[in-house]
């Protein structure tokens, strides 16, 4: 019996009828098969078989074949749903001596096995013959007339495949067809202890052996399919180990790891040591058995062991108790949990070996790797509080590396290091002068590529190599505190030279370690990112705002500005955006390569509101007036974009405007401030005609516009108005101006204290009132492009007035 996809029948059985009686039902419980199963019939009896259907009935499939291996009937071949019903199979014809069946071979050792059958007869002899796996029959070693069953085979030789045939002798006339061939493997040569596995093959160690009741088999991996197992190997971080996965079904009993023959005549006090990761979810626990066989019998469920710990655990256990006259085995064995898939089992570095006194470190870690250093760390499994540690390029062998003594440092910076390089490191504990660890690793790490500034220098030559990933930092600063707060990558630039662009695909990870895609894979037999032609100018631009739409609807070279594969605005989690930025490029495919030549990361600052206000004006001078100016504000700031302003000036006569000037391409300068002024205002940005600025009763408005909007002779309009002032110099109030302001906000007069020719009109405190208030203004200093300051105030007590009454003379009080 089979099945097609290799998960049984799933409720699929066959009926069999012997002259018209059911004598069984048999169905392929799990797996794919091939399973055989036998029944008995007598010359002339009619074969029937009925078969029944249960999931996917098109995986299923069966042979039934006569006594001397012809096959007499088959349904379900090709990928078809069986079909019998009632269906006669055949009319029997049995043999006078029919053939054994249901070879086998057990207590199978290294030099010896025990061959077994099923007697479909009478027969109480029988010949064996025997040799190496695929030997032709009649060329083999032939016991004859045996009457032993099962039969005992000696002599074999170790690790080797053997096949048998055994046939049935009934007289001295009549004998069987041989029935075969039954294939086995003869055990290993015994190993010496000490010994250590650290299934580091990637698969099933040699000499050991794994089985199950399902068919399911220990698996050897790096990492596993899920996060119930360890995530890494205990040996080193890096390498592999031995587990189960709970969660496969159906559940497996008897899931079997055995070891092969170990003589411990050498050992003193030999002892079993392991490492479990057993880390409980949620769900059953799953448990790890251990048996041990001492040389002349199986010592079954001698330990279990229930982990629920989310780390590699030492376990040991002393062989001492068992009276050891041969080479002894091991077995780890689950019994997988029905329903759950949560406590999957690790197993790794086995050990028969003396009681060790000073163990060895484990669970190696490296961090704050840089291009230069690393921070090593380990968990010490003793009490050693001194380590060795030895160090070099990956793959060196030990004792040619470089070795700190007795450091007393973990974690330990490693300094010195080449930039973008592999490294392995050991470690041994010492636990006295005369008691050290064995050594520990290799644990291989890498160091990181030494940063390029942002923007790089131009056609930087970064390779980029052939078939692998390579990740190439970028050394960002001065760019604000947070992503999506003050700041925000805006665009990425990038010039790659690289044939067939099909065979390439980047990435950008920010500080944080938030990765986007930029490119996938695209261009097709196209070269290249950009343009190479020494000025890096003509790139590829990544935008969220590309014209010329997504990366992957261009054509390389990709000269423009495209929308990535990813989110820019995946980067604003407000982390900082200063700091190493990693490029990670990949080609997949042999033969295409290529290089890095540029590389610039755009960012923009994210402004707050806008809030501009009109901060101080000076309309009147002595004489000729040739210090005018108006002041804007945008509260502290600084550099604020002054785009889609434009400042209005309004006649008093009128109310209608006489100039208004855009503020398109222009800032404020980092203290906030702009100004617009005669030519003899050194801070004014925008110059108009000295005496230009209207006397009053006048004003100015500060507009979220444009200049066409203001013709000169357009009527005061409160559309798109942000601020206003309306002034004048001891001028009777312009009812109709301060429509632009809101209600209950005077009219300022630069001469209210009396010096209009010095003093402008100015908020006091600077940048106090808000946008269309002008409560705070007053007459002050002028102070273009600066802090506002009032004038200042002599202020004393009625007690000052005292002695001035009884003046003597000595007292004279001047004030200006």
């Amino acid at each position: 019996m089979t099945d097609d996809y290799g998960d049984g029948w799933q409720g699929g059985k066959v009926i069999i009828f012997v002259a018209g009686t059911a004598i069984d039902t048999f169905a392929l419980a799990n797996g794919a098969g091939p399973v055989d199963e036998y029944f008995s019939v007598s010359t002339g009896d009619e074969i029937r078989a009925t078969y029944n259907a249960g999931n996917w009935p098109q995986e299923n499939e069966y042979h039934i074949f006569d006594a001397v291996g012809n096959e007499v009937f088959a349904d379900g071949v090709g990928g078809v749903s069986p079909v019998a019903n009632d269906t006669l199979v055949s009319i029997s014809i049995c043999p006078a001596c029919p053939t054994p069946v249901s070879l086998n071979a057990t207590n199978i050792s290294i030099t010896s096995a025990d061959l077994s059958w099923t007697e479909s007869g009478s027969a109480t002899t029988w010949n064996i013959e025997y040799g190496l796996t695929g030997f032709t029959q009649g060329s083999g070693t032939t016991i004859y007339h045996t009457t032993n069953n099962p039969y005992n085979l000696i002599g074999l030789n170790a690790a080797t495949n053997y096949d048998f045939y055994v046939q049935a002798v009934c007289s001295s006339s009549d004998s069987s067809t041989w029935a075969g061939p039954y294939t086995f493997i003869t055990e290993c040569n015994a190993v010496s202890a000490p010994y250590t596995e650290h299934f580091e093959s990637g698969s099933l160690p040699g000499c050991w052996n794994t089985y199950s009741s399902s068919g399911e088999l220990w698996k050897f991996t790096t990492t596993t399919s899920n996060d119930h197992a360890a995530p890494n190997d205990h040996t080193s971080g890096s390498g592999l180990f031995a587990w189960i996965d709970d969660s496969e079904s159906p559940s497996s009993t008897n899931l079997t790891l055995e070891s092969p023959y170990i003589d411990v005549s050498s050992l003193t006090s030999p002892e079993i040591s392991f490492w479990l990761y057993s880390d409980n979810e949620g769900g059953a626990n799953a448990t790890l058995i251990l048996s041990i066989f001492d040389g002349t019998s199986w010592h079954n469920n001698v330990a279990n062991y229930t982990g629920n710990t989310a780390g590699w655990e030492n376990k040991t256990f002393d062989l001492l108790i068992y009276t050891i006259t041969a080479p002894i085995k091991i077995k780890f064995i689950v019994d997988e949990n029905n329903g759950t898939y949560t406590d999957d089992i690790s197993l790794d570095d086995v050990e028969i070996r003396e009681p060790v006194t000073c163990p060895s470190p484990s669970s190696f870690n490296v961090s704050y790797i840089t291009s230069n250093s690393a921070n090593i760390s380990w968990t010490e499994n003793g009490s050693a509080s001194q380590w060795n540690i030895e160090y070099g390029l990956a793959g060196f062998t030990q004792g040619t590396g470089t070795t700190i003594y007795h450091t007393t440092s973990n974690p330990y910076s490693l300094t010195g290091l080449n930039s973008a390089t592999y490294y392995d490191f050991y470690i041994q504990s010492i636990c006295s002068s005369t008691d050290s660890s064995t050594w520990t690793g290799p644990y291989t790490f890498q160091t990181l590529i030494t940063p390029i500034n942002n923007p790089s220098n131009c056609e930087i030559g970064f390779q980029i190599p052939d078939a692998d990933c390579v990740d190439l930092p970028i050394h960002v600063i001065n760019q604000g505190t947070q992503l999506g707060g003050d700041v925000v990558l805006k665009q990425v630039n990038l010039i790659i030279s690289h044939t067939y662009d099909l065979d390439l695909s980047f990435s950008l990870t920010s500080p944080n370690g938030v990765s986007v895609d930029l490119a996938t894979n695209y261009g097709g037999g196209g070269d290249n990112y950009g343009l190479i032609d020494g000025t890096c100018t003509n790139y590829t631009t990544f935008d969220m705002n590309g014209i010329d739409g997504a990366i992957g609807s261009g054509t390389a070279p990709f000269v423009g500005s495209f929308i990535p594969d990813g989110n820019f605005d995946d980067f604003n989690d407000s982390s900082d955006p200063n700091g190493n930025w990693i490029l990670h490029l990949c080609d997949m495919y042999q033969t295409d390569s290529g290089k890095v030549e540029y590389v610039e990361l755009v960012f923009e600052q994210i402004l707050p509101p806008a809030n501009i206000i009109i901060n101080e004006v000076d309309c009147d001078q002595a004489g000729t007036d040739t210090s005018e100016f108006i002041e804007l504000y945008d509260g502290g700031y600084g550099n604020y974009p002054l785009d889609d302003y434009v400042v209005v000036l309004y006649n008093g006569s009128n109310d209608q405007v006489y100039a208004a000037y855009d503020l398109d391409g222009y800032t404020t300068d980092s203290a906030g401030y702009f100004v617009l002024g005669n030519n003899s205002i050194q801070q004014a940005q925008i110059n108009f005609a000295n005496n230009f600025l209207q006397n009053g009763a006048d004003a100015v408005a500060l507009y979220q516009d444009d200049s066409t909007s203001f013709p000169s002779g357009t009527y005061m309009t409160t559309t798109n108005i942000k601020d206003a002032l309306v002034y004048g110099t001891n001028d009777p109030i312009d009812v109709q101006l301060l429509g632009l302001l809101n209600n209950g906000q005077p009219q300022i007069n630069e001469d209210n204290l009396g010096n209009k020719n010095l003093h402008s009109c100015s908020r006091l405190p600077n940048g106090s009132g808000g946008q269309q208030n002008t409560a705070t203004y007053n007459a002050a200093v002028p102070t273009p492009g600066a802090k506002n300051h009032a004038v200042p105030e002599l202020s004393w007590s009625t007690q000052t007035f005292v002695e001035s009454f009884l003046n003597d003379g000595s007292i004279a009080t001047t004030i200006n």
